[in-house]
């Protein structure tokens, strides 16, 4: 079933593709509505059915956008399906201990340990993203808070203890998703804003000791301490994070095909 919702989303997006493709490489030439031999084609008569001319004209700007929005939440979908496909199959650390060795891409499940020095003192994190965003002020004096981008990434080595012991993360690269813990730095008020709102333009989120946690990656041996190169930590457990990733993937799409209706009705009337 799974192979089938993936074969679907990815023929859906090729299909979104191909009329992207199709529609870009014919607007160049579609100079007047009127004159447009593509506009003679699609434009029909009712009249005999209806008693009346009615003429049909393609709203291109509109199909556009429902296009590239639906190929985009497809897209995403697809993708986020992958990756939880990925992680639900891979084996667990302990549970599948005995099928674990070397050079195996495997998921550890556990806590992060008391062991790990403090990275952020006042906060606690011991690993963690520090991330910053710009606010802008539009003509009218509005604000529009930016995305949050990451500035400064704090992934040293650590300890995660286990069911079964300690397990070592040797690399300082991994990514952190799902993080359990943000802290926002000092809230202000946009200067040259009409607005009273105050808005924080940075932030920390991360890790603390004690955390649950899993680390996904690829073991490298280990005497007594497992040791493991992440690829990413996440906060939960590998269902928690498998069923995250599938849900998160749906409701970004639904939430395309919403602004893509909406945003095509709105188009098309113009």
């Amino acid at each position: 079933m799974e192979l089938l919702i993936s074969a679907i989303c990815m023929a859906g997006i090729v299909l979104v593709l191909v009329v992207v493709v199709v529609a870009f490489i014919i607007m160049p030439k579609v100079r007047s509505w009127q004159l447009s031999a593509l506009t003679r084609l699609l434009t029909y008569n009712l009249g005999k059915r209806f008693g009346r001319s009615v003429t049909f004209r393609v709203p291109w700007t509109a199909l556009l956008f429902v296009v590239g929005v639906l190929s985009c939440g497809l897209f995403v979908w697809f993708w986020t399906g992958l990756e939880a496909k990925r992680v639900a199959n891979l084996p667990a650390y302990p549970a599948d201990l005995a099928v674990v060795e070397p050079g195996d891409e495997v998921v550890v499940e556990g806590w992060i340990s008391d062991d790990n020095p403090v990275q952020r003192p006042g906060e606690g994190f011991v690993t963690y993203y520090y991330e910053s965003r710009n606010i802008r002020v539009d003509d009218d004096g509005w604000p529009h808070p930016g995305s949050w981008r990451v500035a400064k990434r704090v992934t040293p080595p650590l300890l995660i203890e286990t069911d079964d012991g300690p397990v070592q993360v040797e690399n300082d690269d991994y990514d952190l998703e799902l993080t359990p813990h943000t802290v926002m730095g000092p809230a202000f008020r946009v200067m040259g804003s009409k607005s009273s709102l105050r808005y924080s333009t940075s932030r920390d989120r991360g890790f603390l000791a004690g955390d649950q946690v899993i680390a996904v990656g690829v073991v490298r041996g280990g005497d007594g301490t497992l040791r493991l190169e992440a690829d990413f930590l996440a906060g939960g457990t590998q269902e928690g994070y498998v069923a995250s990733r599938r849900t998160g993937g749906l409701y970004f799409f639904l939430f395309g095909l919403l602004v893509a209706v909406i945003g095509g009705l709105l188009l098309a009337r113009e």
